[in-house]
């Protein structure tokens, strides 16, 4: 498990270098919370989500939010807490959203964003 995710983020950071020829696009995330003022430690839950949600670039977002599905979704298994739950459920939207806007579907996207800020809000 930990070389797959090594290499998630080793593929990750590749193509956040590249991510400056990419269209921007940001995290609903990003713009709705506030950068902490300590970072949390790369390889936790919270540390993969802060760094998936700061990644720019819709490509590149689209990578970054599989890479921390891929280490963090517990499947079957279930979630360790309510932060987990809501840190993987916000990441699926996230990446169904930049899915979404991949493949030109720009009112599929607005409805996921919406629910997004929505959530946000609550």
């Amino acid at each position: 498990m930990r070389a797959g995710r090594s290499l998630a983020w080793c593929l990750l950071l590749v193509l956040v270098a590249c991510a400056a020829s990419l269209p921007d696009h940001a995290s609903c995330w990003s713009e709705l919370v506030p950068e902490p003022a300590v970072a949390a430690a790369p390889g936790t839950l919270r540390g993969d989500f802060e760094a998936a949600a700061r990644v720019r670039g819709l490509e590149a977002s689209i990578v970054a939010w599989q890479a921390f599905l891929a280490a963090h979704d517990p499947g079957e298994q279930g979630y360790e807490d309510a932060i987990h739950a809501r840190l993987v459920n916000w990441a699926r939207d996230e990446l169904r959203r930049a899915e979404a806007l991949r493949r030109g579907d720009d009112e599929a996207a607005a409805r996921i964003e919406a629910a997004l800020r929505r959530r946000a809000e609550a």
